[in-house]
């Protein structure tokens, strides 16, 4: 799969379609970020404030887009402040 499907929890709406071409080995939370996705951290990424959080339960900052496509079988990422 080429692309990643951003939905908002709080909206219940797609609100991004991503390109992940040449990005897979990418930080999820970092890539999706440099996307103009709005992901809030305050621990610069090291899984300790767990603001981060998609899906209710996965932190980005631990998975590389690769990661994240394996472990959800590529199951659109829901954020639930959007």
């Amino acid at each position: 799969m080429s692309s990643l499907i951003i939905k908002g929890g709080a909206s219940g709406k797609i609100v991004a379609t991503v390109d992940i071409s040449g990005h897979e080995d990418d930080n999820l939370m970092e890539f999706l970020r440099s996307q103009g996705i709005p992901l809030a951290s305050s621990c610069l990424g090291m899984g300790v404030c767990e603001k981060c959080v998609i899906n209710n339960d996965l932190l980005s900052c631990m998975y590389t887009v690769a990661q994240y496509i394996e472990k959800t079988s590529n199951q659109p990422i829901e954020i639930s402040y959007i």
